[in-house]
């Protein structure tokens, strides 16, 4: 038996060796575009290709980069000025490329543009520097990836998008792992809605490569520039050693011995319960709502935002007098910042025990080319910058009770099932966790993270779902309607509405993680509420991505100009 797995393993190996080495036919023919190719990764790759004789289109931040480049090159490369924060430059480079490849489309797209600083301590960092870093190397791959796509699909080409290894593994604050977290995601539906129009998606994963991305002095300064700009409060606890010492990153795996032992720490619950205050974002309905009911017949002290004046009424009307209220819209950095200043006010000298980050939104969803960069905007300013914002606010108050803080990120933070801003913002909700449980480790707060399966809730909002994708359909234009068909529409919605027909109604089990969460001294680092959170999405998110990939295709139609 374990010879053959062993032959087995080797084959496919072997395979997979001599699929990788076919070359594609007529390179001199094909097109590449490549973004960021002033240095670094992007520039030696536009100079890799334009030897092989391919042509190339080389996109620069700055005039200079793309002299620098052309004097090295062929007269076959040719470059434009892009920056991919910026919606009017990426038009003007669109039409550019559409002129250079014609009828024949494109048959490559590297998004490589990149930044990684500010880098440092989360609690360090403000929302701006988190979102500066998300608008180059998140939100920048996903519209230029748009405006492109119909120019790869014409020529049944490819898109490659650097990642890195830390979109796998968190191993430091700030926007970066973030922003390389939300790639990952995006990549993966990407490529899972372009599988039947023959355009293949790859993700590059690099270790650690020096480049102009991280300047080591550039990188020093900035973290004392961070740390200048932090208050003299968080100065302290880190503490100036913290700073003088070189970065590092210490990981802990805990291995369950036995159930009993399981059994023994869930059910080692915090003592005084009745005198802690728990903040929880998102109360107007679903899990929000129901967790701040239940803590308050466990008799904690409940702070529950509501984004409505309605929501927050029917709230307090239903609970006692433990639960207050208070409106907050977490996209809003004036709303998150008056909150945090009432929380303050009640919470006092003896600190906010538990954060619950639950507020989000799921749609605009879809299949990824038929949305816009503002649709995954909308979602990701909710579901993670709105999340990020929040923490960051109410951080100083949670280490002040060595408490906890509870993210609500979603079985499809671990595997992309679908377009739009949603997986991006949950797989971006998991990076954010993970960095920030290991800063805070020391300091004796915890992080957990709740990935629910698939649960009824009013997260896709109150209008139709058919008729949400109906004015998606109708909006596209004529040529993206074509290819995918009418037939193509009608079975994807109607997959849509068989899902959410078959969420499970009893939303019990996902607070009563979240509770746990908050009243045991053991919270675990992940909870996975739902069956279909333990036997399908879990074991797709560690299944090889060629047969993740196998098993979804197998559940959405395929369009009509498909291969």
């Amino acid at each position: 038996m374990w010879l053959s797995l062993v032959v087995l393993v080797g084959l496919y190996y072997l395979l997979r060796w001599y699929r990788e080495r076919q070359v594609v036919s007529h390179l001199q023919d094909k097109y590449v575009f490549i973004t960021g190719c002033d240095t670094g990764f992007g520039n030696l790759l536009a100079r890799q290709l334009d030897m092989k004789g391919m042509r190339v289109l080389a996109a620069c931040l700055t005039e200079e980069g793309a002299k620098q480049l052309r004097v090295r090159t062929s007269e076959r490369l040719e470059t434009v000025t892009l920056d991919v924060t910026n919606t009017e430059s990426i038009a003007a480079a669109t039409q550019w490329v559409k002129e250079h490849v014609g009828e024949r489309g494109l048959w490559g797209l590297v998004n490589n543009a990149g930044i990684i600083i500010p880098t440092a301590a989360n609690e360090w960092l403000t929302k701006q520097d988190f979102v500066r870093v998300l608008e180059v190397n998140l939100l920048g791959v996903i519209e230029v990836t748009l405006s492109l796509l119909p120019l790869v699909r014409k020529a049944r080409g490819r898109v490659v998008n650097v990642a890195s290894i830390l979109g796998r593994l968190s191993l430091c604050g700030g926007g970066y792992c973030i922003s390389k977290y939300g790639v990952e995601a995006f990549s993966d539906s990407l490529r899972r809605d372009l599988f039947y129009f023959g355009v293949k998606v790859a993700i590059i994963e690099p270790g650690f490569f020096r480049t102009n991305i991280l300047p080591l002095e550039r990188f020093s300064q900035t973290l004392k520039n961070q740390w200048n700009q932090a208050s003299s409060e968080v100065k302290e606890t880190y503490g100036e050693k913290f700073l003088a010492s070189p970065p590092h990153c210490s990981m802990a795996a805990l291995t369950d011995l036995s159930f009993m032992y399981r059994w023994f720490k869930n059910c080692n619950l915090v003592r005084n319960l009745s005198e802690k205050y728990v903040f929880i974002t998102g109360c107007d309905s679903g899990f929000g709502n129901q967790l701040a009911r239940q803590l308050v017949d466990r008799g904690m002290r409940v702070l529950a935002a509501c984004l409505t004046e309605e929501g927050a009424q029917k709230l307090q009307q239903d609970t006692s007098y433990q639960l207050q209220t208070i409106l907050l819209d977490v996209t809003k950095t004036e709303s998150i910042k008056a909150a945090a200043q009432w929380v303050r006010d009640q919470v006092g000298e003896q600190g906010l025990w538990a954060l619950v980050n639950n507020a989000g939104v799921g749609l605009p969803s879809g299949p990824n080319e038929w949305l816009t960069k503002e649709d995954f905007v909308k979602v990701i300013n909710v579901n993670l910058v709105g999340l990020i914002d929040v923490t960051l606010h109410m951080l100083p108050m949670v280490k002040k009770a060595r408490g906890r803080v509870v993210n609500m990120s979603s079985s499809g933070g671990r595997v992309a099932v679908i377009g739009g801003g949603y997986c991006v913002s949950k797989f971006g909700v998991e990076a954010f966790s993970d960095s920030i449980r290991r800063e805070l480790h020391y300091f004796g707060v915890k992080v957990s993270i709740i990935e629910p399966g698939n649960y009824r809730t009013s997260i896709l909002g109150k209008e139709g779902l058919e008729t949400r994708m109906q004015k998606l359909w109708e909006r596209l234009p004529p040529e993206t309607r074509d290819s995918y068909g009418e037939e193509y529409f009608r079975i994807y919605t109607n997959k849509l509405k068989n899902m959410m027909q078959l969420a499970e109604p009893r939303i019990k089990d996902v607070t009563n993680s979240m509770e746990h969460a908050i009243v045991s001294r053991s919270p675990r680092v992940r909870y996975n509420p739902g069956l279909d959170a333990k036997l399908l999405y879990l074991p797709l998110a560690k299944f090889p991505t060629p047969v993740t990939d196998f098993i979804l295709s197998r559940y959405f139609p395929r369009p009509a100009d498909s291969v």
